[in-house]
């Protein structure tokens, strides 16, 4: 979901970092480790050390238990960096969902964070995140999850990531919930707890926890801190990240709309009509050389859109996170995300929503999780 169709809020964030001479909470870090390579998690172990959170901090390699080149190559990165990082398993790290809960349930801090293994956010980061989070009295907060390159996949990718969160800024000030939108989560230990960790089916496990949690008067906010990602190598990979991400909002939205008692239907009803329309917007387009009159409405959506996207890189967002951002790209990107929307539905309908592993090396074992540390 990109947040297509919906009104963009002007303010550029929902909490202000709150940095104070206080040390912050103990906090263990959760990340999800399937397929990853050595290089990537050293680049990440690098800028997790203890002395730069300024307090107690636990970082966990969840991998699982069975794929030995997996535990092998986070525990060379872990070498490398000179890391304190410990390697922990699970029994099935297919959803993802299903390793951070285990891992979890063993989660002696106050704090958690959850990222994944291709964000570089350095532990003075995730300090701002976690006063900012104690400090306001919330439950959880986000950081902004954008591309520090300059070419065009990354500009297209930051301007629709600002202009979602935006909008989701409005979706929160209307109706007092949102999806969360960021690969960078922490929150207090309790949450997870209390919303009974993440849905352990298919993926989209952040979305569908939005749709889970939104009675829950959650306190959230977005924090003004950058986490440096990597935009994918090509055009064509970016759009098959977005039909698995499409697919598992659209099973997710209507196993909200029709499943059982907890769920928030009108924030499933508002993400299914988005992507619904941002579909619809698309096929317009396709459909004009053989139907004129369909580019009158893929006009007006257009514009629509262009306005939103515009609105939210004038915020001011991308000044004070340092990253540059093109609505016209974005404009070019939704269009195609929109042709995945339907790619998304015939995967549906063919039963075939989609797993973590469908998109990185592993297997789905299916089976119950356990958790085993690895010094």
């Amino acid at each position: 979901m990109t947040g297509f169709g919906l009104p963009a809020s002007a303010a550029p964030y929902s909490g202000e970092s709150d940095e104070t001479d206080e040390p912050p909470l103990p906090l263990t870090v959760l990340i999800p480790c399937l397929g990853e390579r050595e290089p990537t998690l050293y680049r990440l172990l690098d800028g997790l050390h203890p002395a730069h959170y300024q307090g107690e901090l636990d970082v966990w390699l969840v991998v699982q238990e069975d794929a030995v080149a997996d535990i092998a190559a986070a525990r060379r990165a872990i070498a490398a960096a000179g890391s304190v990082a410990r390697v922990v398993t699970t029994r099935s790290c297919t959803p993802k969902a299903r390793a951070v809960n285990a891992a979890t349930a063993r989660v002696r801090t106050p704090l958690v964070a959850v990222f994944d293994a291709d964000t570089r956010l350095s532990a003075a980061g995730l300090r701002t995140l976690a006063t900012t989070l104690t400090g306001q009295g919330l439950d959880m907060v986000e950081a902004f999850d954008l591309c520090t390159g300059t070419d065009r996949r990354g500009r297209a990718g930051n301007a629709q990531a600002l202009a979602f969160h935006a909008s989701m800024q409005w979706l929160s000030g209307r109706f007092g919930r949102r999806f969360m939108g960021s690969s960078v989560v922490v929150a207090r230990k309790d949450l997870f707890t209390r919303l009974g960790g993440y849905p352990e089916h298919g993926v989209e496990e952040g979305y569908r926890w939005s749709m889970n949690s939104a009675d829950e008067r959650v306190r959230h906010a977005l924090v003004p801190v950058l986490v440096p990602g990597d935009v994918p190598g090509s055009v064509r990979l970016m759009l098959r990240q977005r039909t698995r991400w499409v697919t598992g909002q659209l099973a997710g939205s209507l196993e909200c709309l029709f499943g059982g008692p907890g769920r928030d239907r009108r924030l499933a009803a508002v993400g299914f009509a988005s992507l619904l329309a941002q579909g619809l917007w698309s096929a317009c387009l396709f459909l004009s050389p053989v139907l004129p009159t369909a580019l009158i409405p893929f006009g007006l959506g257009a514009a629509v859109e262009i306005r939103r996207l515009r609105s939210a890189v004038k915020a001011g967002w991308p000044q004070t996170l340092g990253v540059r951002a093109s609505p016209l790209l974005a404009l070019v990107l939704e269009v195609g995300e929109g042709i995945m929307v339907w790619r998304g539905i015939a995967r549906l309908v063919a039963g075939r929503a989609g797993h973590w592993d469908t998109a990185r090396p592993g297997s789905s074992k299916g089976t119950p999780p356990t958790v085993r540390e690895h010094g």
